[in-house]
């Protein structure tokens, strides 16, 4: 009985910092084991990261058929390789293949495909990108992150921070009690005057929840811009995470 009150008041703190957490095994070892490596993983930093991996490989090892745990075990990996904890390519390709593992456990899982999303935008496939967001958001509407992360391969791989910005927004709609990473997409510049680049003022409101998350965003941006469009190539400075402190190197 102890054990279940423990595991519940874990998922309820997760939740109400924003977190979507769902029970996908019948093993309360293992979501156990899986929520206490998401209490790690939500503080976006590289201790933290490193903290998470065992516990979800734990979660995996008391159910090999956990396809939840594969995709965060995956996303340690795609966290390690978007802040250059570590640049060696297995990184990558090690994020990719826990994503398929986690998929052919369960196609239907939306975090699943927004996974292997954001793996392709790391690896300049745009379009396998968008297809697998829009397949995440297809299997559940009401998913606040498959729009967040959609966002991002929106700004990110294509450069079209308009339609990005309406992502997070809804993704704020479904999820109000959003996690502060939601924030990095309101940060994003939009095409000003000129082709130059302005930043949306809706960070600037946003500033009072996180401000750690609405620092000015380096990017570098191409020469021309075409059809109006921002061509970014980035990658993500030093910042801090939920739980303070730096999660990464600067850009690249």
């Amino acid at each position: 009985m102890h054990k279940i009150v423990t595991t519940l008041a874990l998922q309820l703190t997760l939740q109400e910092q924003g977190w979507i957490v769902r029970k996908h095994t019948d093993n309360l070892e293992a979501y156990d084991a899986f929520l206490r490596g998401m209490e790690y993983y939500s503080r976006t930093t590289k201790e933290a990261t490193a903290q998470a991996r065992p516990l979800f490989e734990q979660a995996l090892a008391l159910d090999p058929q956990y396809a939840e745990a594969y995709t965060w075990l995956g996303g340690t990996y795609w966290l390690e390789w978007r802040f250059r904890w570590s640049a060696g390519p297995q990184t990558l390709e090690r994020a990719l293949a826990l994503a398929h593992q986690a998929l052919t456990l369960d196609d239907s899982l939306p975090m699943a495909h927004t996974l292997l999303g954001q793996v392709y935008t790391e690896k300049q496939q745009p379009e396998q990108a968008l297809a697998e967001g829009e397949r995440a958001i297809a299997l559940d509407p009401n998913n606040a992150d498959s729009y967040a992360f959609q966002a991002d391969v929106l700004n990110l791989a294509l450069g079209r921070p308009e339609e990005a910005l309406r992502m997070v927004e809804q993704a704020m709609r479904l999820n109000p009690r959003y996690p502060p990473w939601y924030l990095i997409e309101l940060d994003t510049p939009t095409a000003g005057p000129g082709g130059m680049p302005r930043r949306s003022p809706r960070c600037r409101n946003s500033s009072v929840r996180a401000p750690i998350f609405c620092m000015p965003t380096p990017c570098w941006l191409s020469a021309t811009c075409s059809s109006g469009s921002l061509n970014r190539v980035w990658r993500p400075r030093r910042w801090a995470g939920v739980g303070g402190g730096a999660a990464g190197p600067g850009p690249q």
